[in-house]
């Protein structure tokens, strides 16, 4: 539309040129030079823009809600795509946009919806900035903050959930180097320390060698509950939400029960294996986050790698997340194919 104008403007200074002689041809001359002004200075400045969204607390799956994106750059009149890619599914949609970013900054508004949980991202793609006229163009870069966060819906399994969770998980080893305060196995006996307790006074020792001795325990080693969910086999958008959901059902009730636990699975948008603890609803937030953005790819298995975060923080079961039927051996403990 712009370039037609300038076409029929410049058609009109011609037209004058013939009427009014002189003051056509410098009228049209003026025109000229101001459209290769304009020309030259988008050709030849630097431009770009930065952009933020903005959205009103998360989504829900199938839910339509507005988002707002605020852009900053000065560049001028811009085209180009703005592309939407949820980070669990790796599902892109694309939408052509267009904006002034002028002195203040402009905004964007659109309806986003999912038909899955995930965490989505926005991103420019061929980003062009045109002159007043529309008549040239030149790419420009675009930088775009901020995510939306479509929650999942927990799903509650009854297999998994009819296991009596709120046990303690505790085994029968003891520490043999680290001092406990439950008087269940005793190591040795040493003398007394204020704040003691008497009930642990071993009268026989103290008589004998003319002061007070107490026995000294051992602290038991806890087991710890881990949930693992298989992000290295390409699953169908739906069969990552499901997954997701089950594993934030289970987590979900771990945390109410006030059961420590872990979440472990590989992120292959962080491009490493992540191990996060679950003791509240902050440290869930966390490792929700992160799921959500894992990005599940075509590849082999990663369970192993993970066995030596599960010795080390004395893992004694785990409840394992796949699309498939396939269960990995494991020695450590149990484990449950959910």
């Amino acid at each position: 539309m712009r370039k037609i104008i300038f076409l029929l403007w410049l058609c009109t200074l011609g037209a004058l040129c013939v009427k009014v002689g002189d003051v056509g041809f410098y009228l049209l001359a003026a025109a000229l030079l101001s459209a290769l002004a304009g020309l030259l200075s988008n050709l030849f400045t630097q431009k770009s823009v930065t952009a933020e969204v903005f959205a009103d607390g998360f989504f829900e799956k199938g839910e339509k809600k507005n988002i707002t994106i605020k852009i900053s750059g000065g560049a001028g009149l811009c085209r180009g795509v703005l592309a939407v890619k949820n980070l669990l599914t790796g599902e892109e949609t694309e939408k052509s946009v267009e904006f002034y970013s002028g002195r203040r900054p402009c905004e964007i508004k659109l309806n986003v919806e999912s038909r899955t949980c995930g965490k989505l991202v926005f991103g420019f793609s061929g980003l062009r900035a045109y002159d007043f006229w529309g008549l040239t163009s030149k790419r420009i870069t675009g930088r775009l903050n901020g995510s939306v966060t479509v929650v999942p819906q927990p799903l509650a399994d009854n297999e998994i959930f009819s296991q009596t969770l709120s046990e303690s998980f505790e085994s029968d080893d003891y520490s043999e180097d680290k001092a406990g305060s439950e008087h269940t196995e005793p190591i040795g006996i040493r003398e007394y320390r204020q704040g003691d307790s008497y009930k642990s006074v071993h009268w026989k020792t103290s008589f004998r060698l003319g002061d007070i001795f107490v026995r000294e325990y051992a602290e038991p080693i806890s087991d710890s509950v881990c949930i693992y969910i298989e992000t290295s086999s390409k699953q169908t958008g739906e069969v990552c939400d499901r997954l997701i959901s089950k594993a934030c059902g289970l987590s979900m009730r771990l945390t109410e029960q006030g059961i420590f636990h872990y979440i472990a699975f590989h992120s292959f948008t962080e491009e490493q294996n992540v191990f996060e603890e679950v003791k509240d609803d902050n440290s869930f937030a966390v490792a929700l986050d992160k799921m959500l953005s894992s990005l599940p790819t075509v590849g082999e298995s990663l369970f192993e790698d993970f066995g030596g975060l599960f010795a080390e923080h004395n893992v004694a079961r785990i409840y394992y997340f796949s699309s498939d039927d396939k269960t990995p051996d494991w020695q450590g403990g149990e484990l449950i194919n959910s």
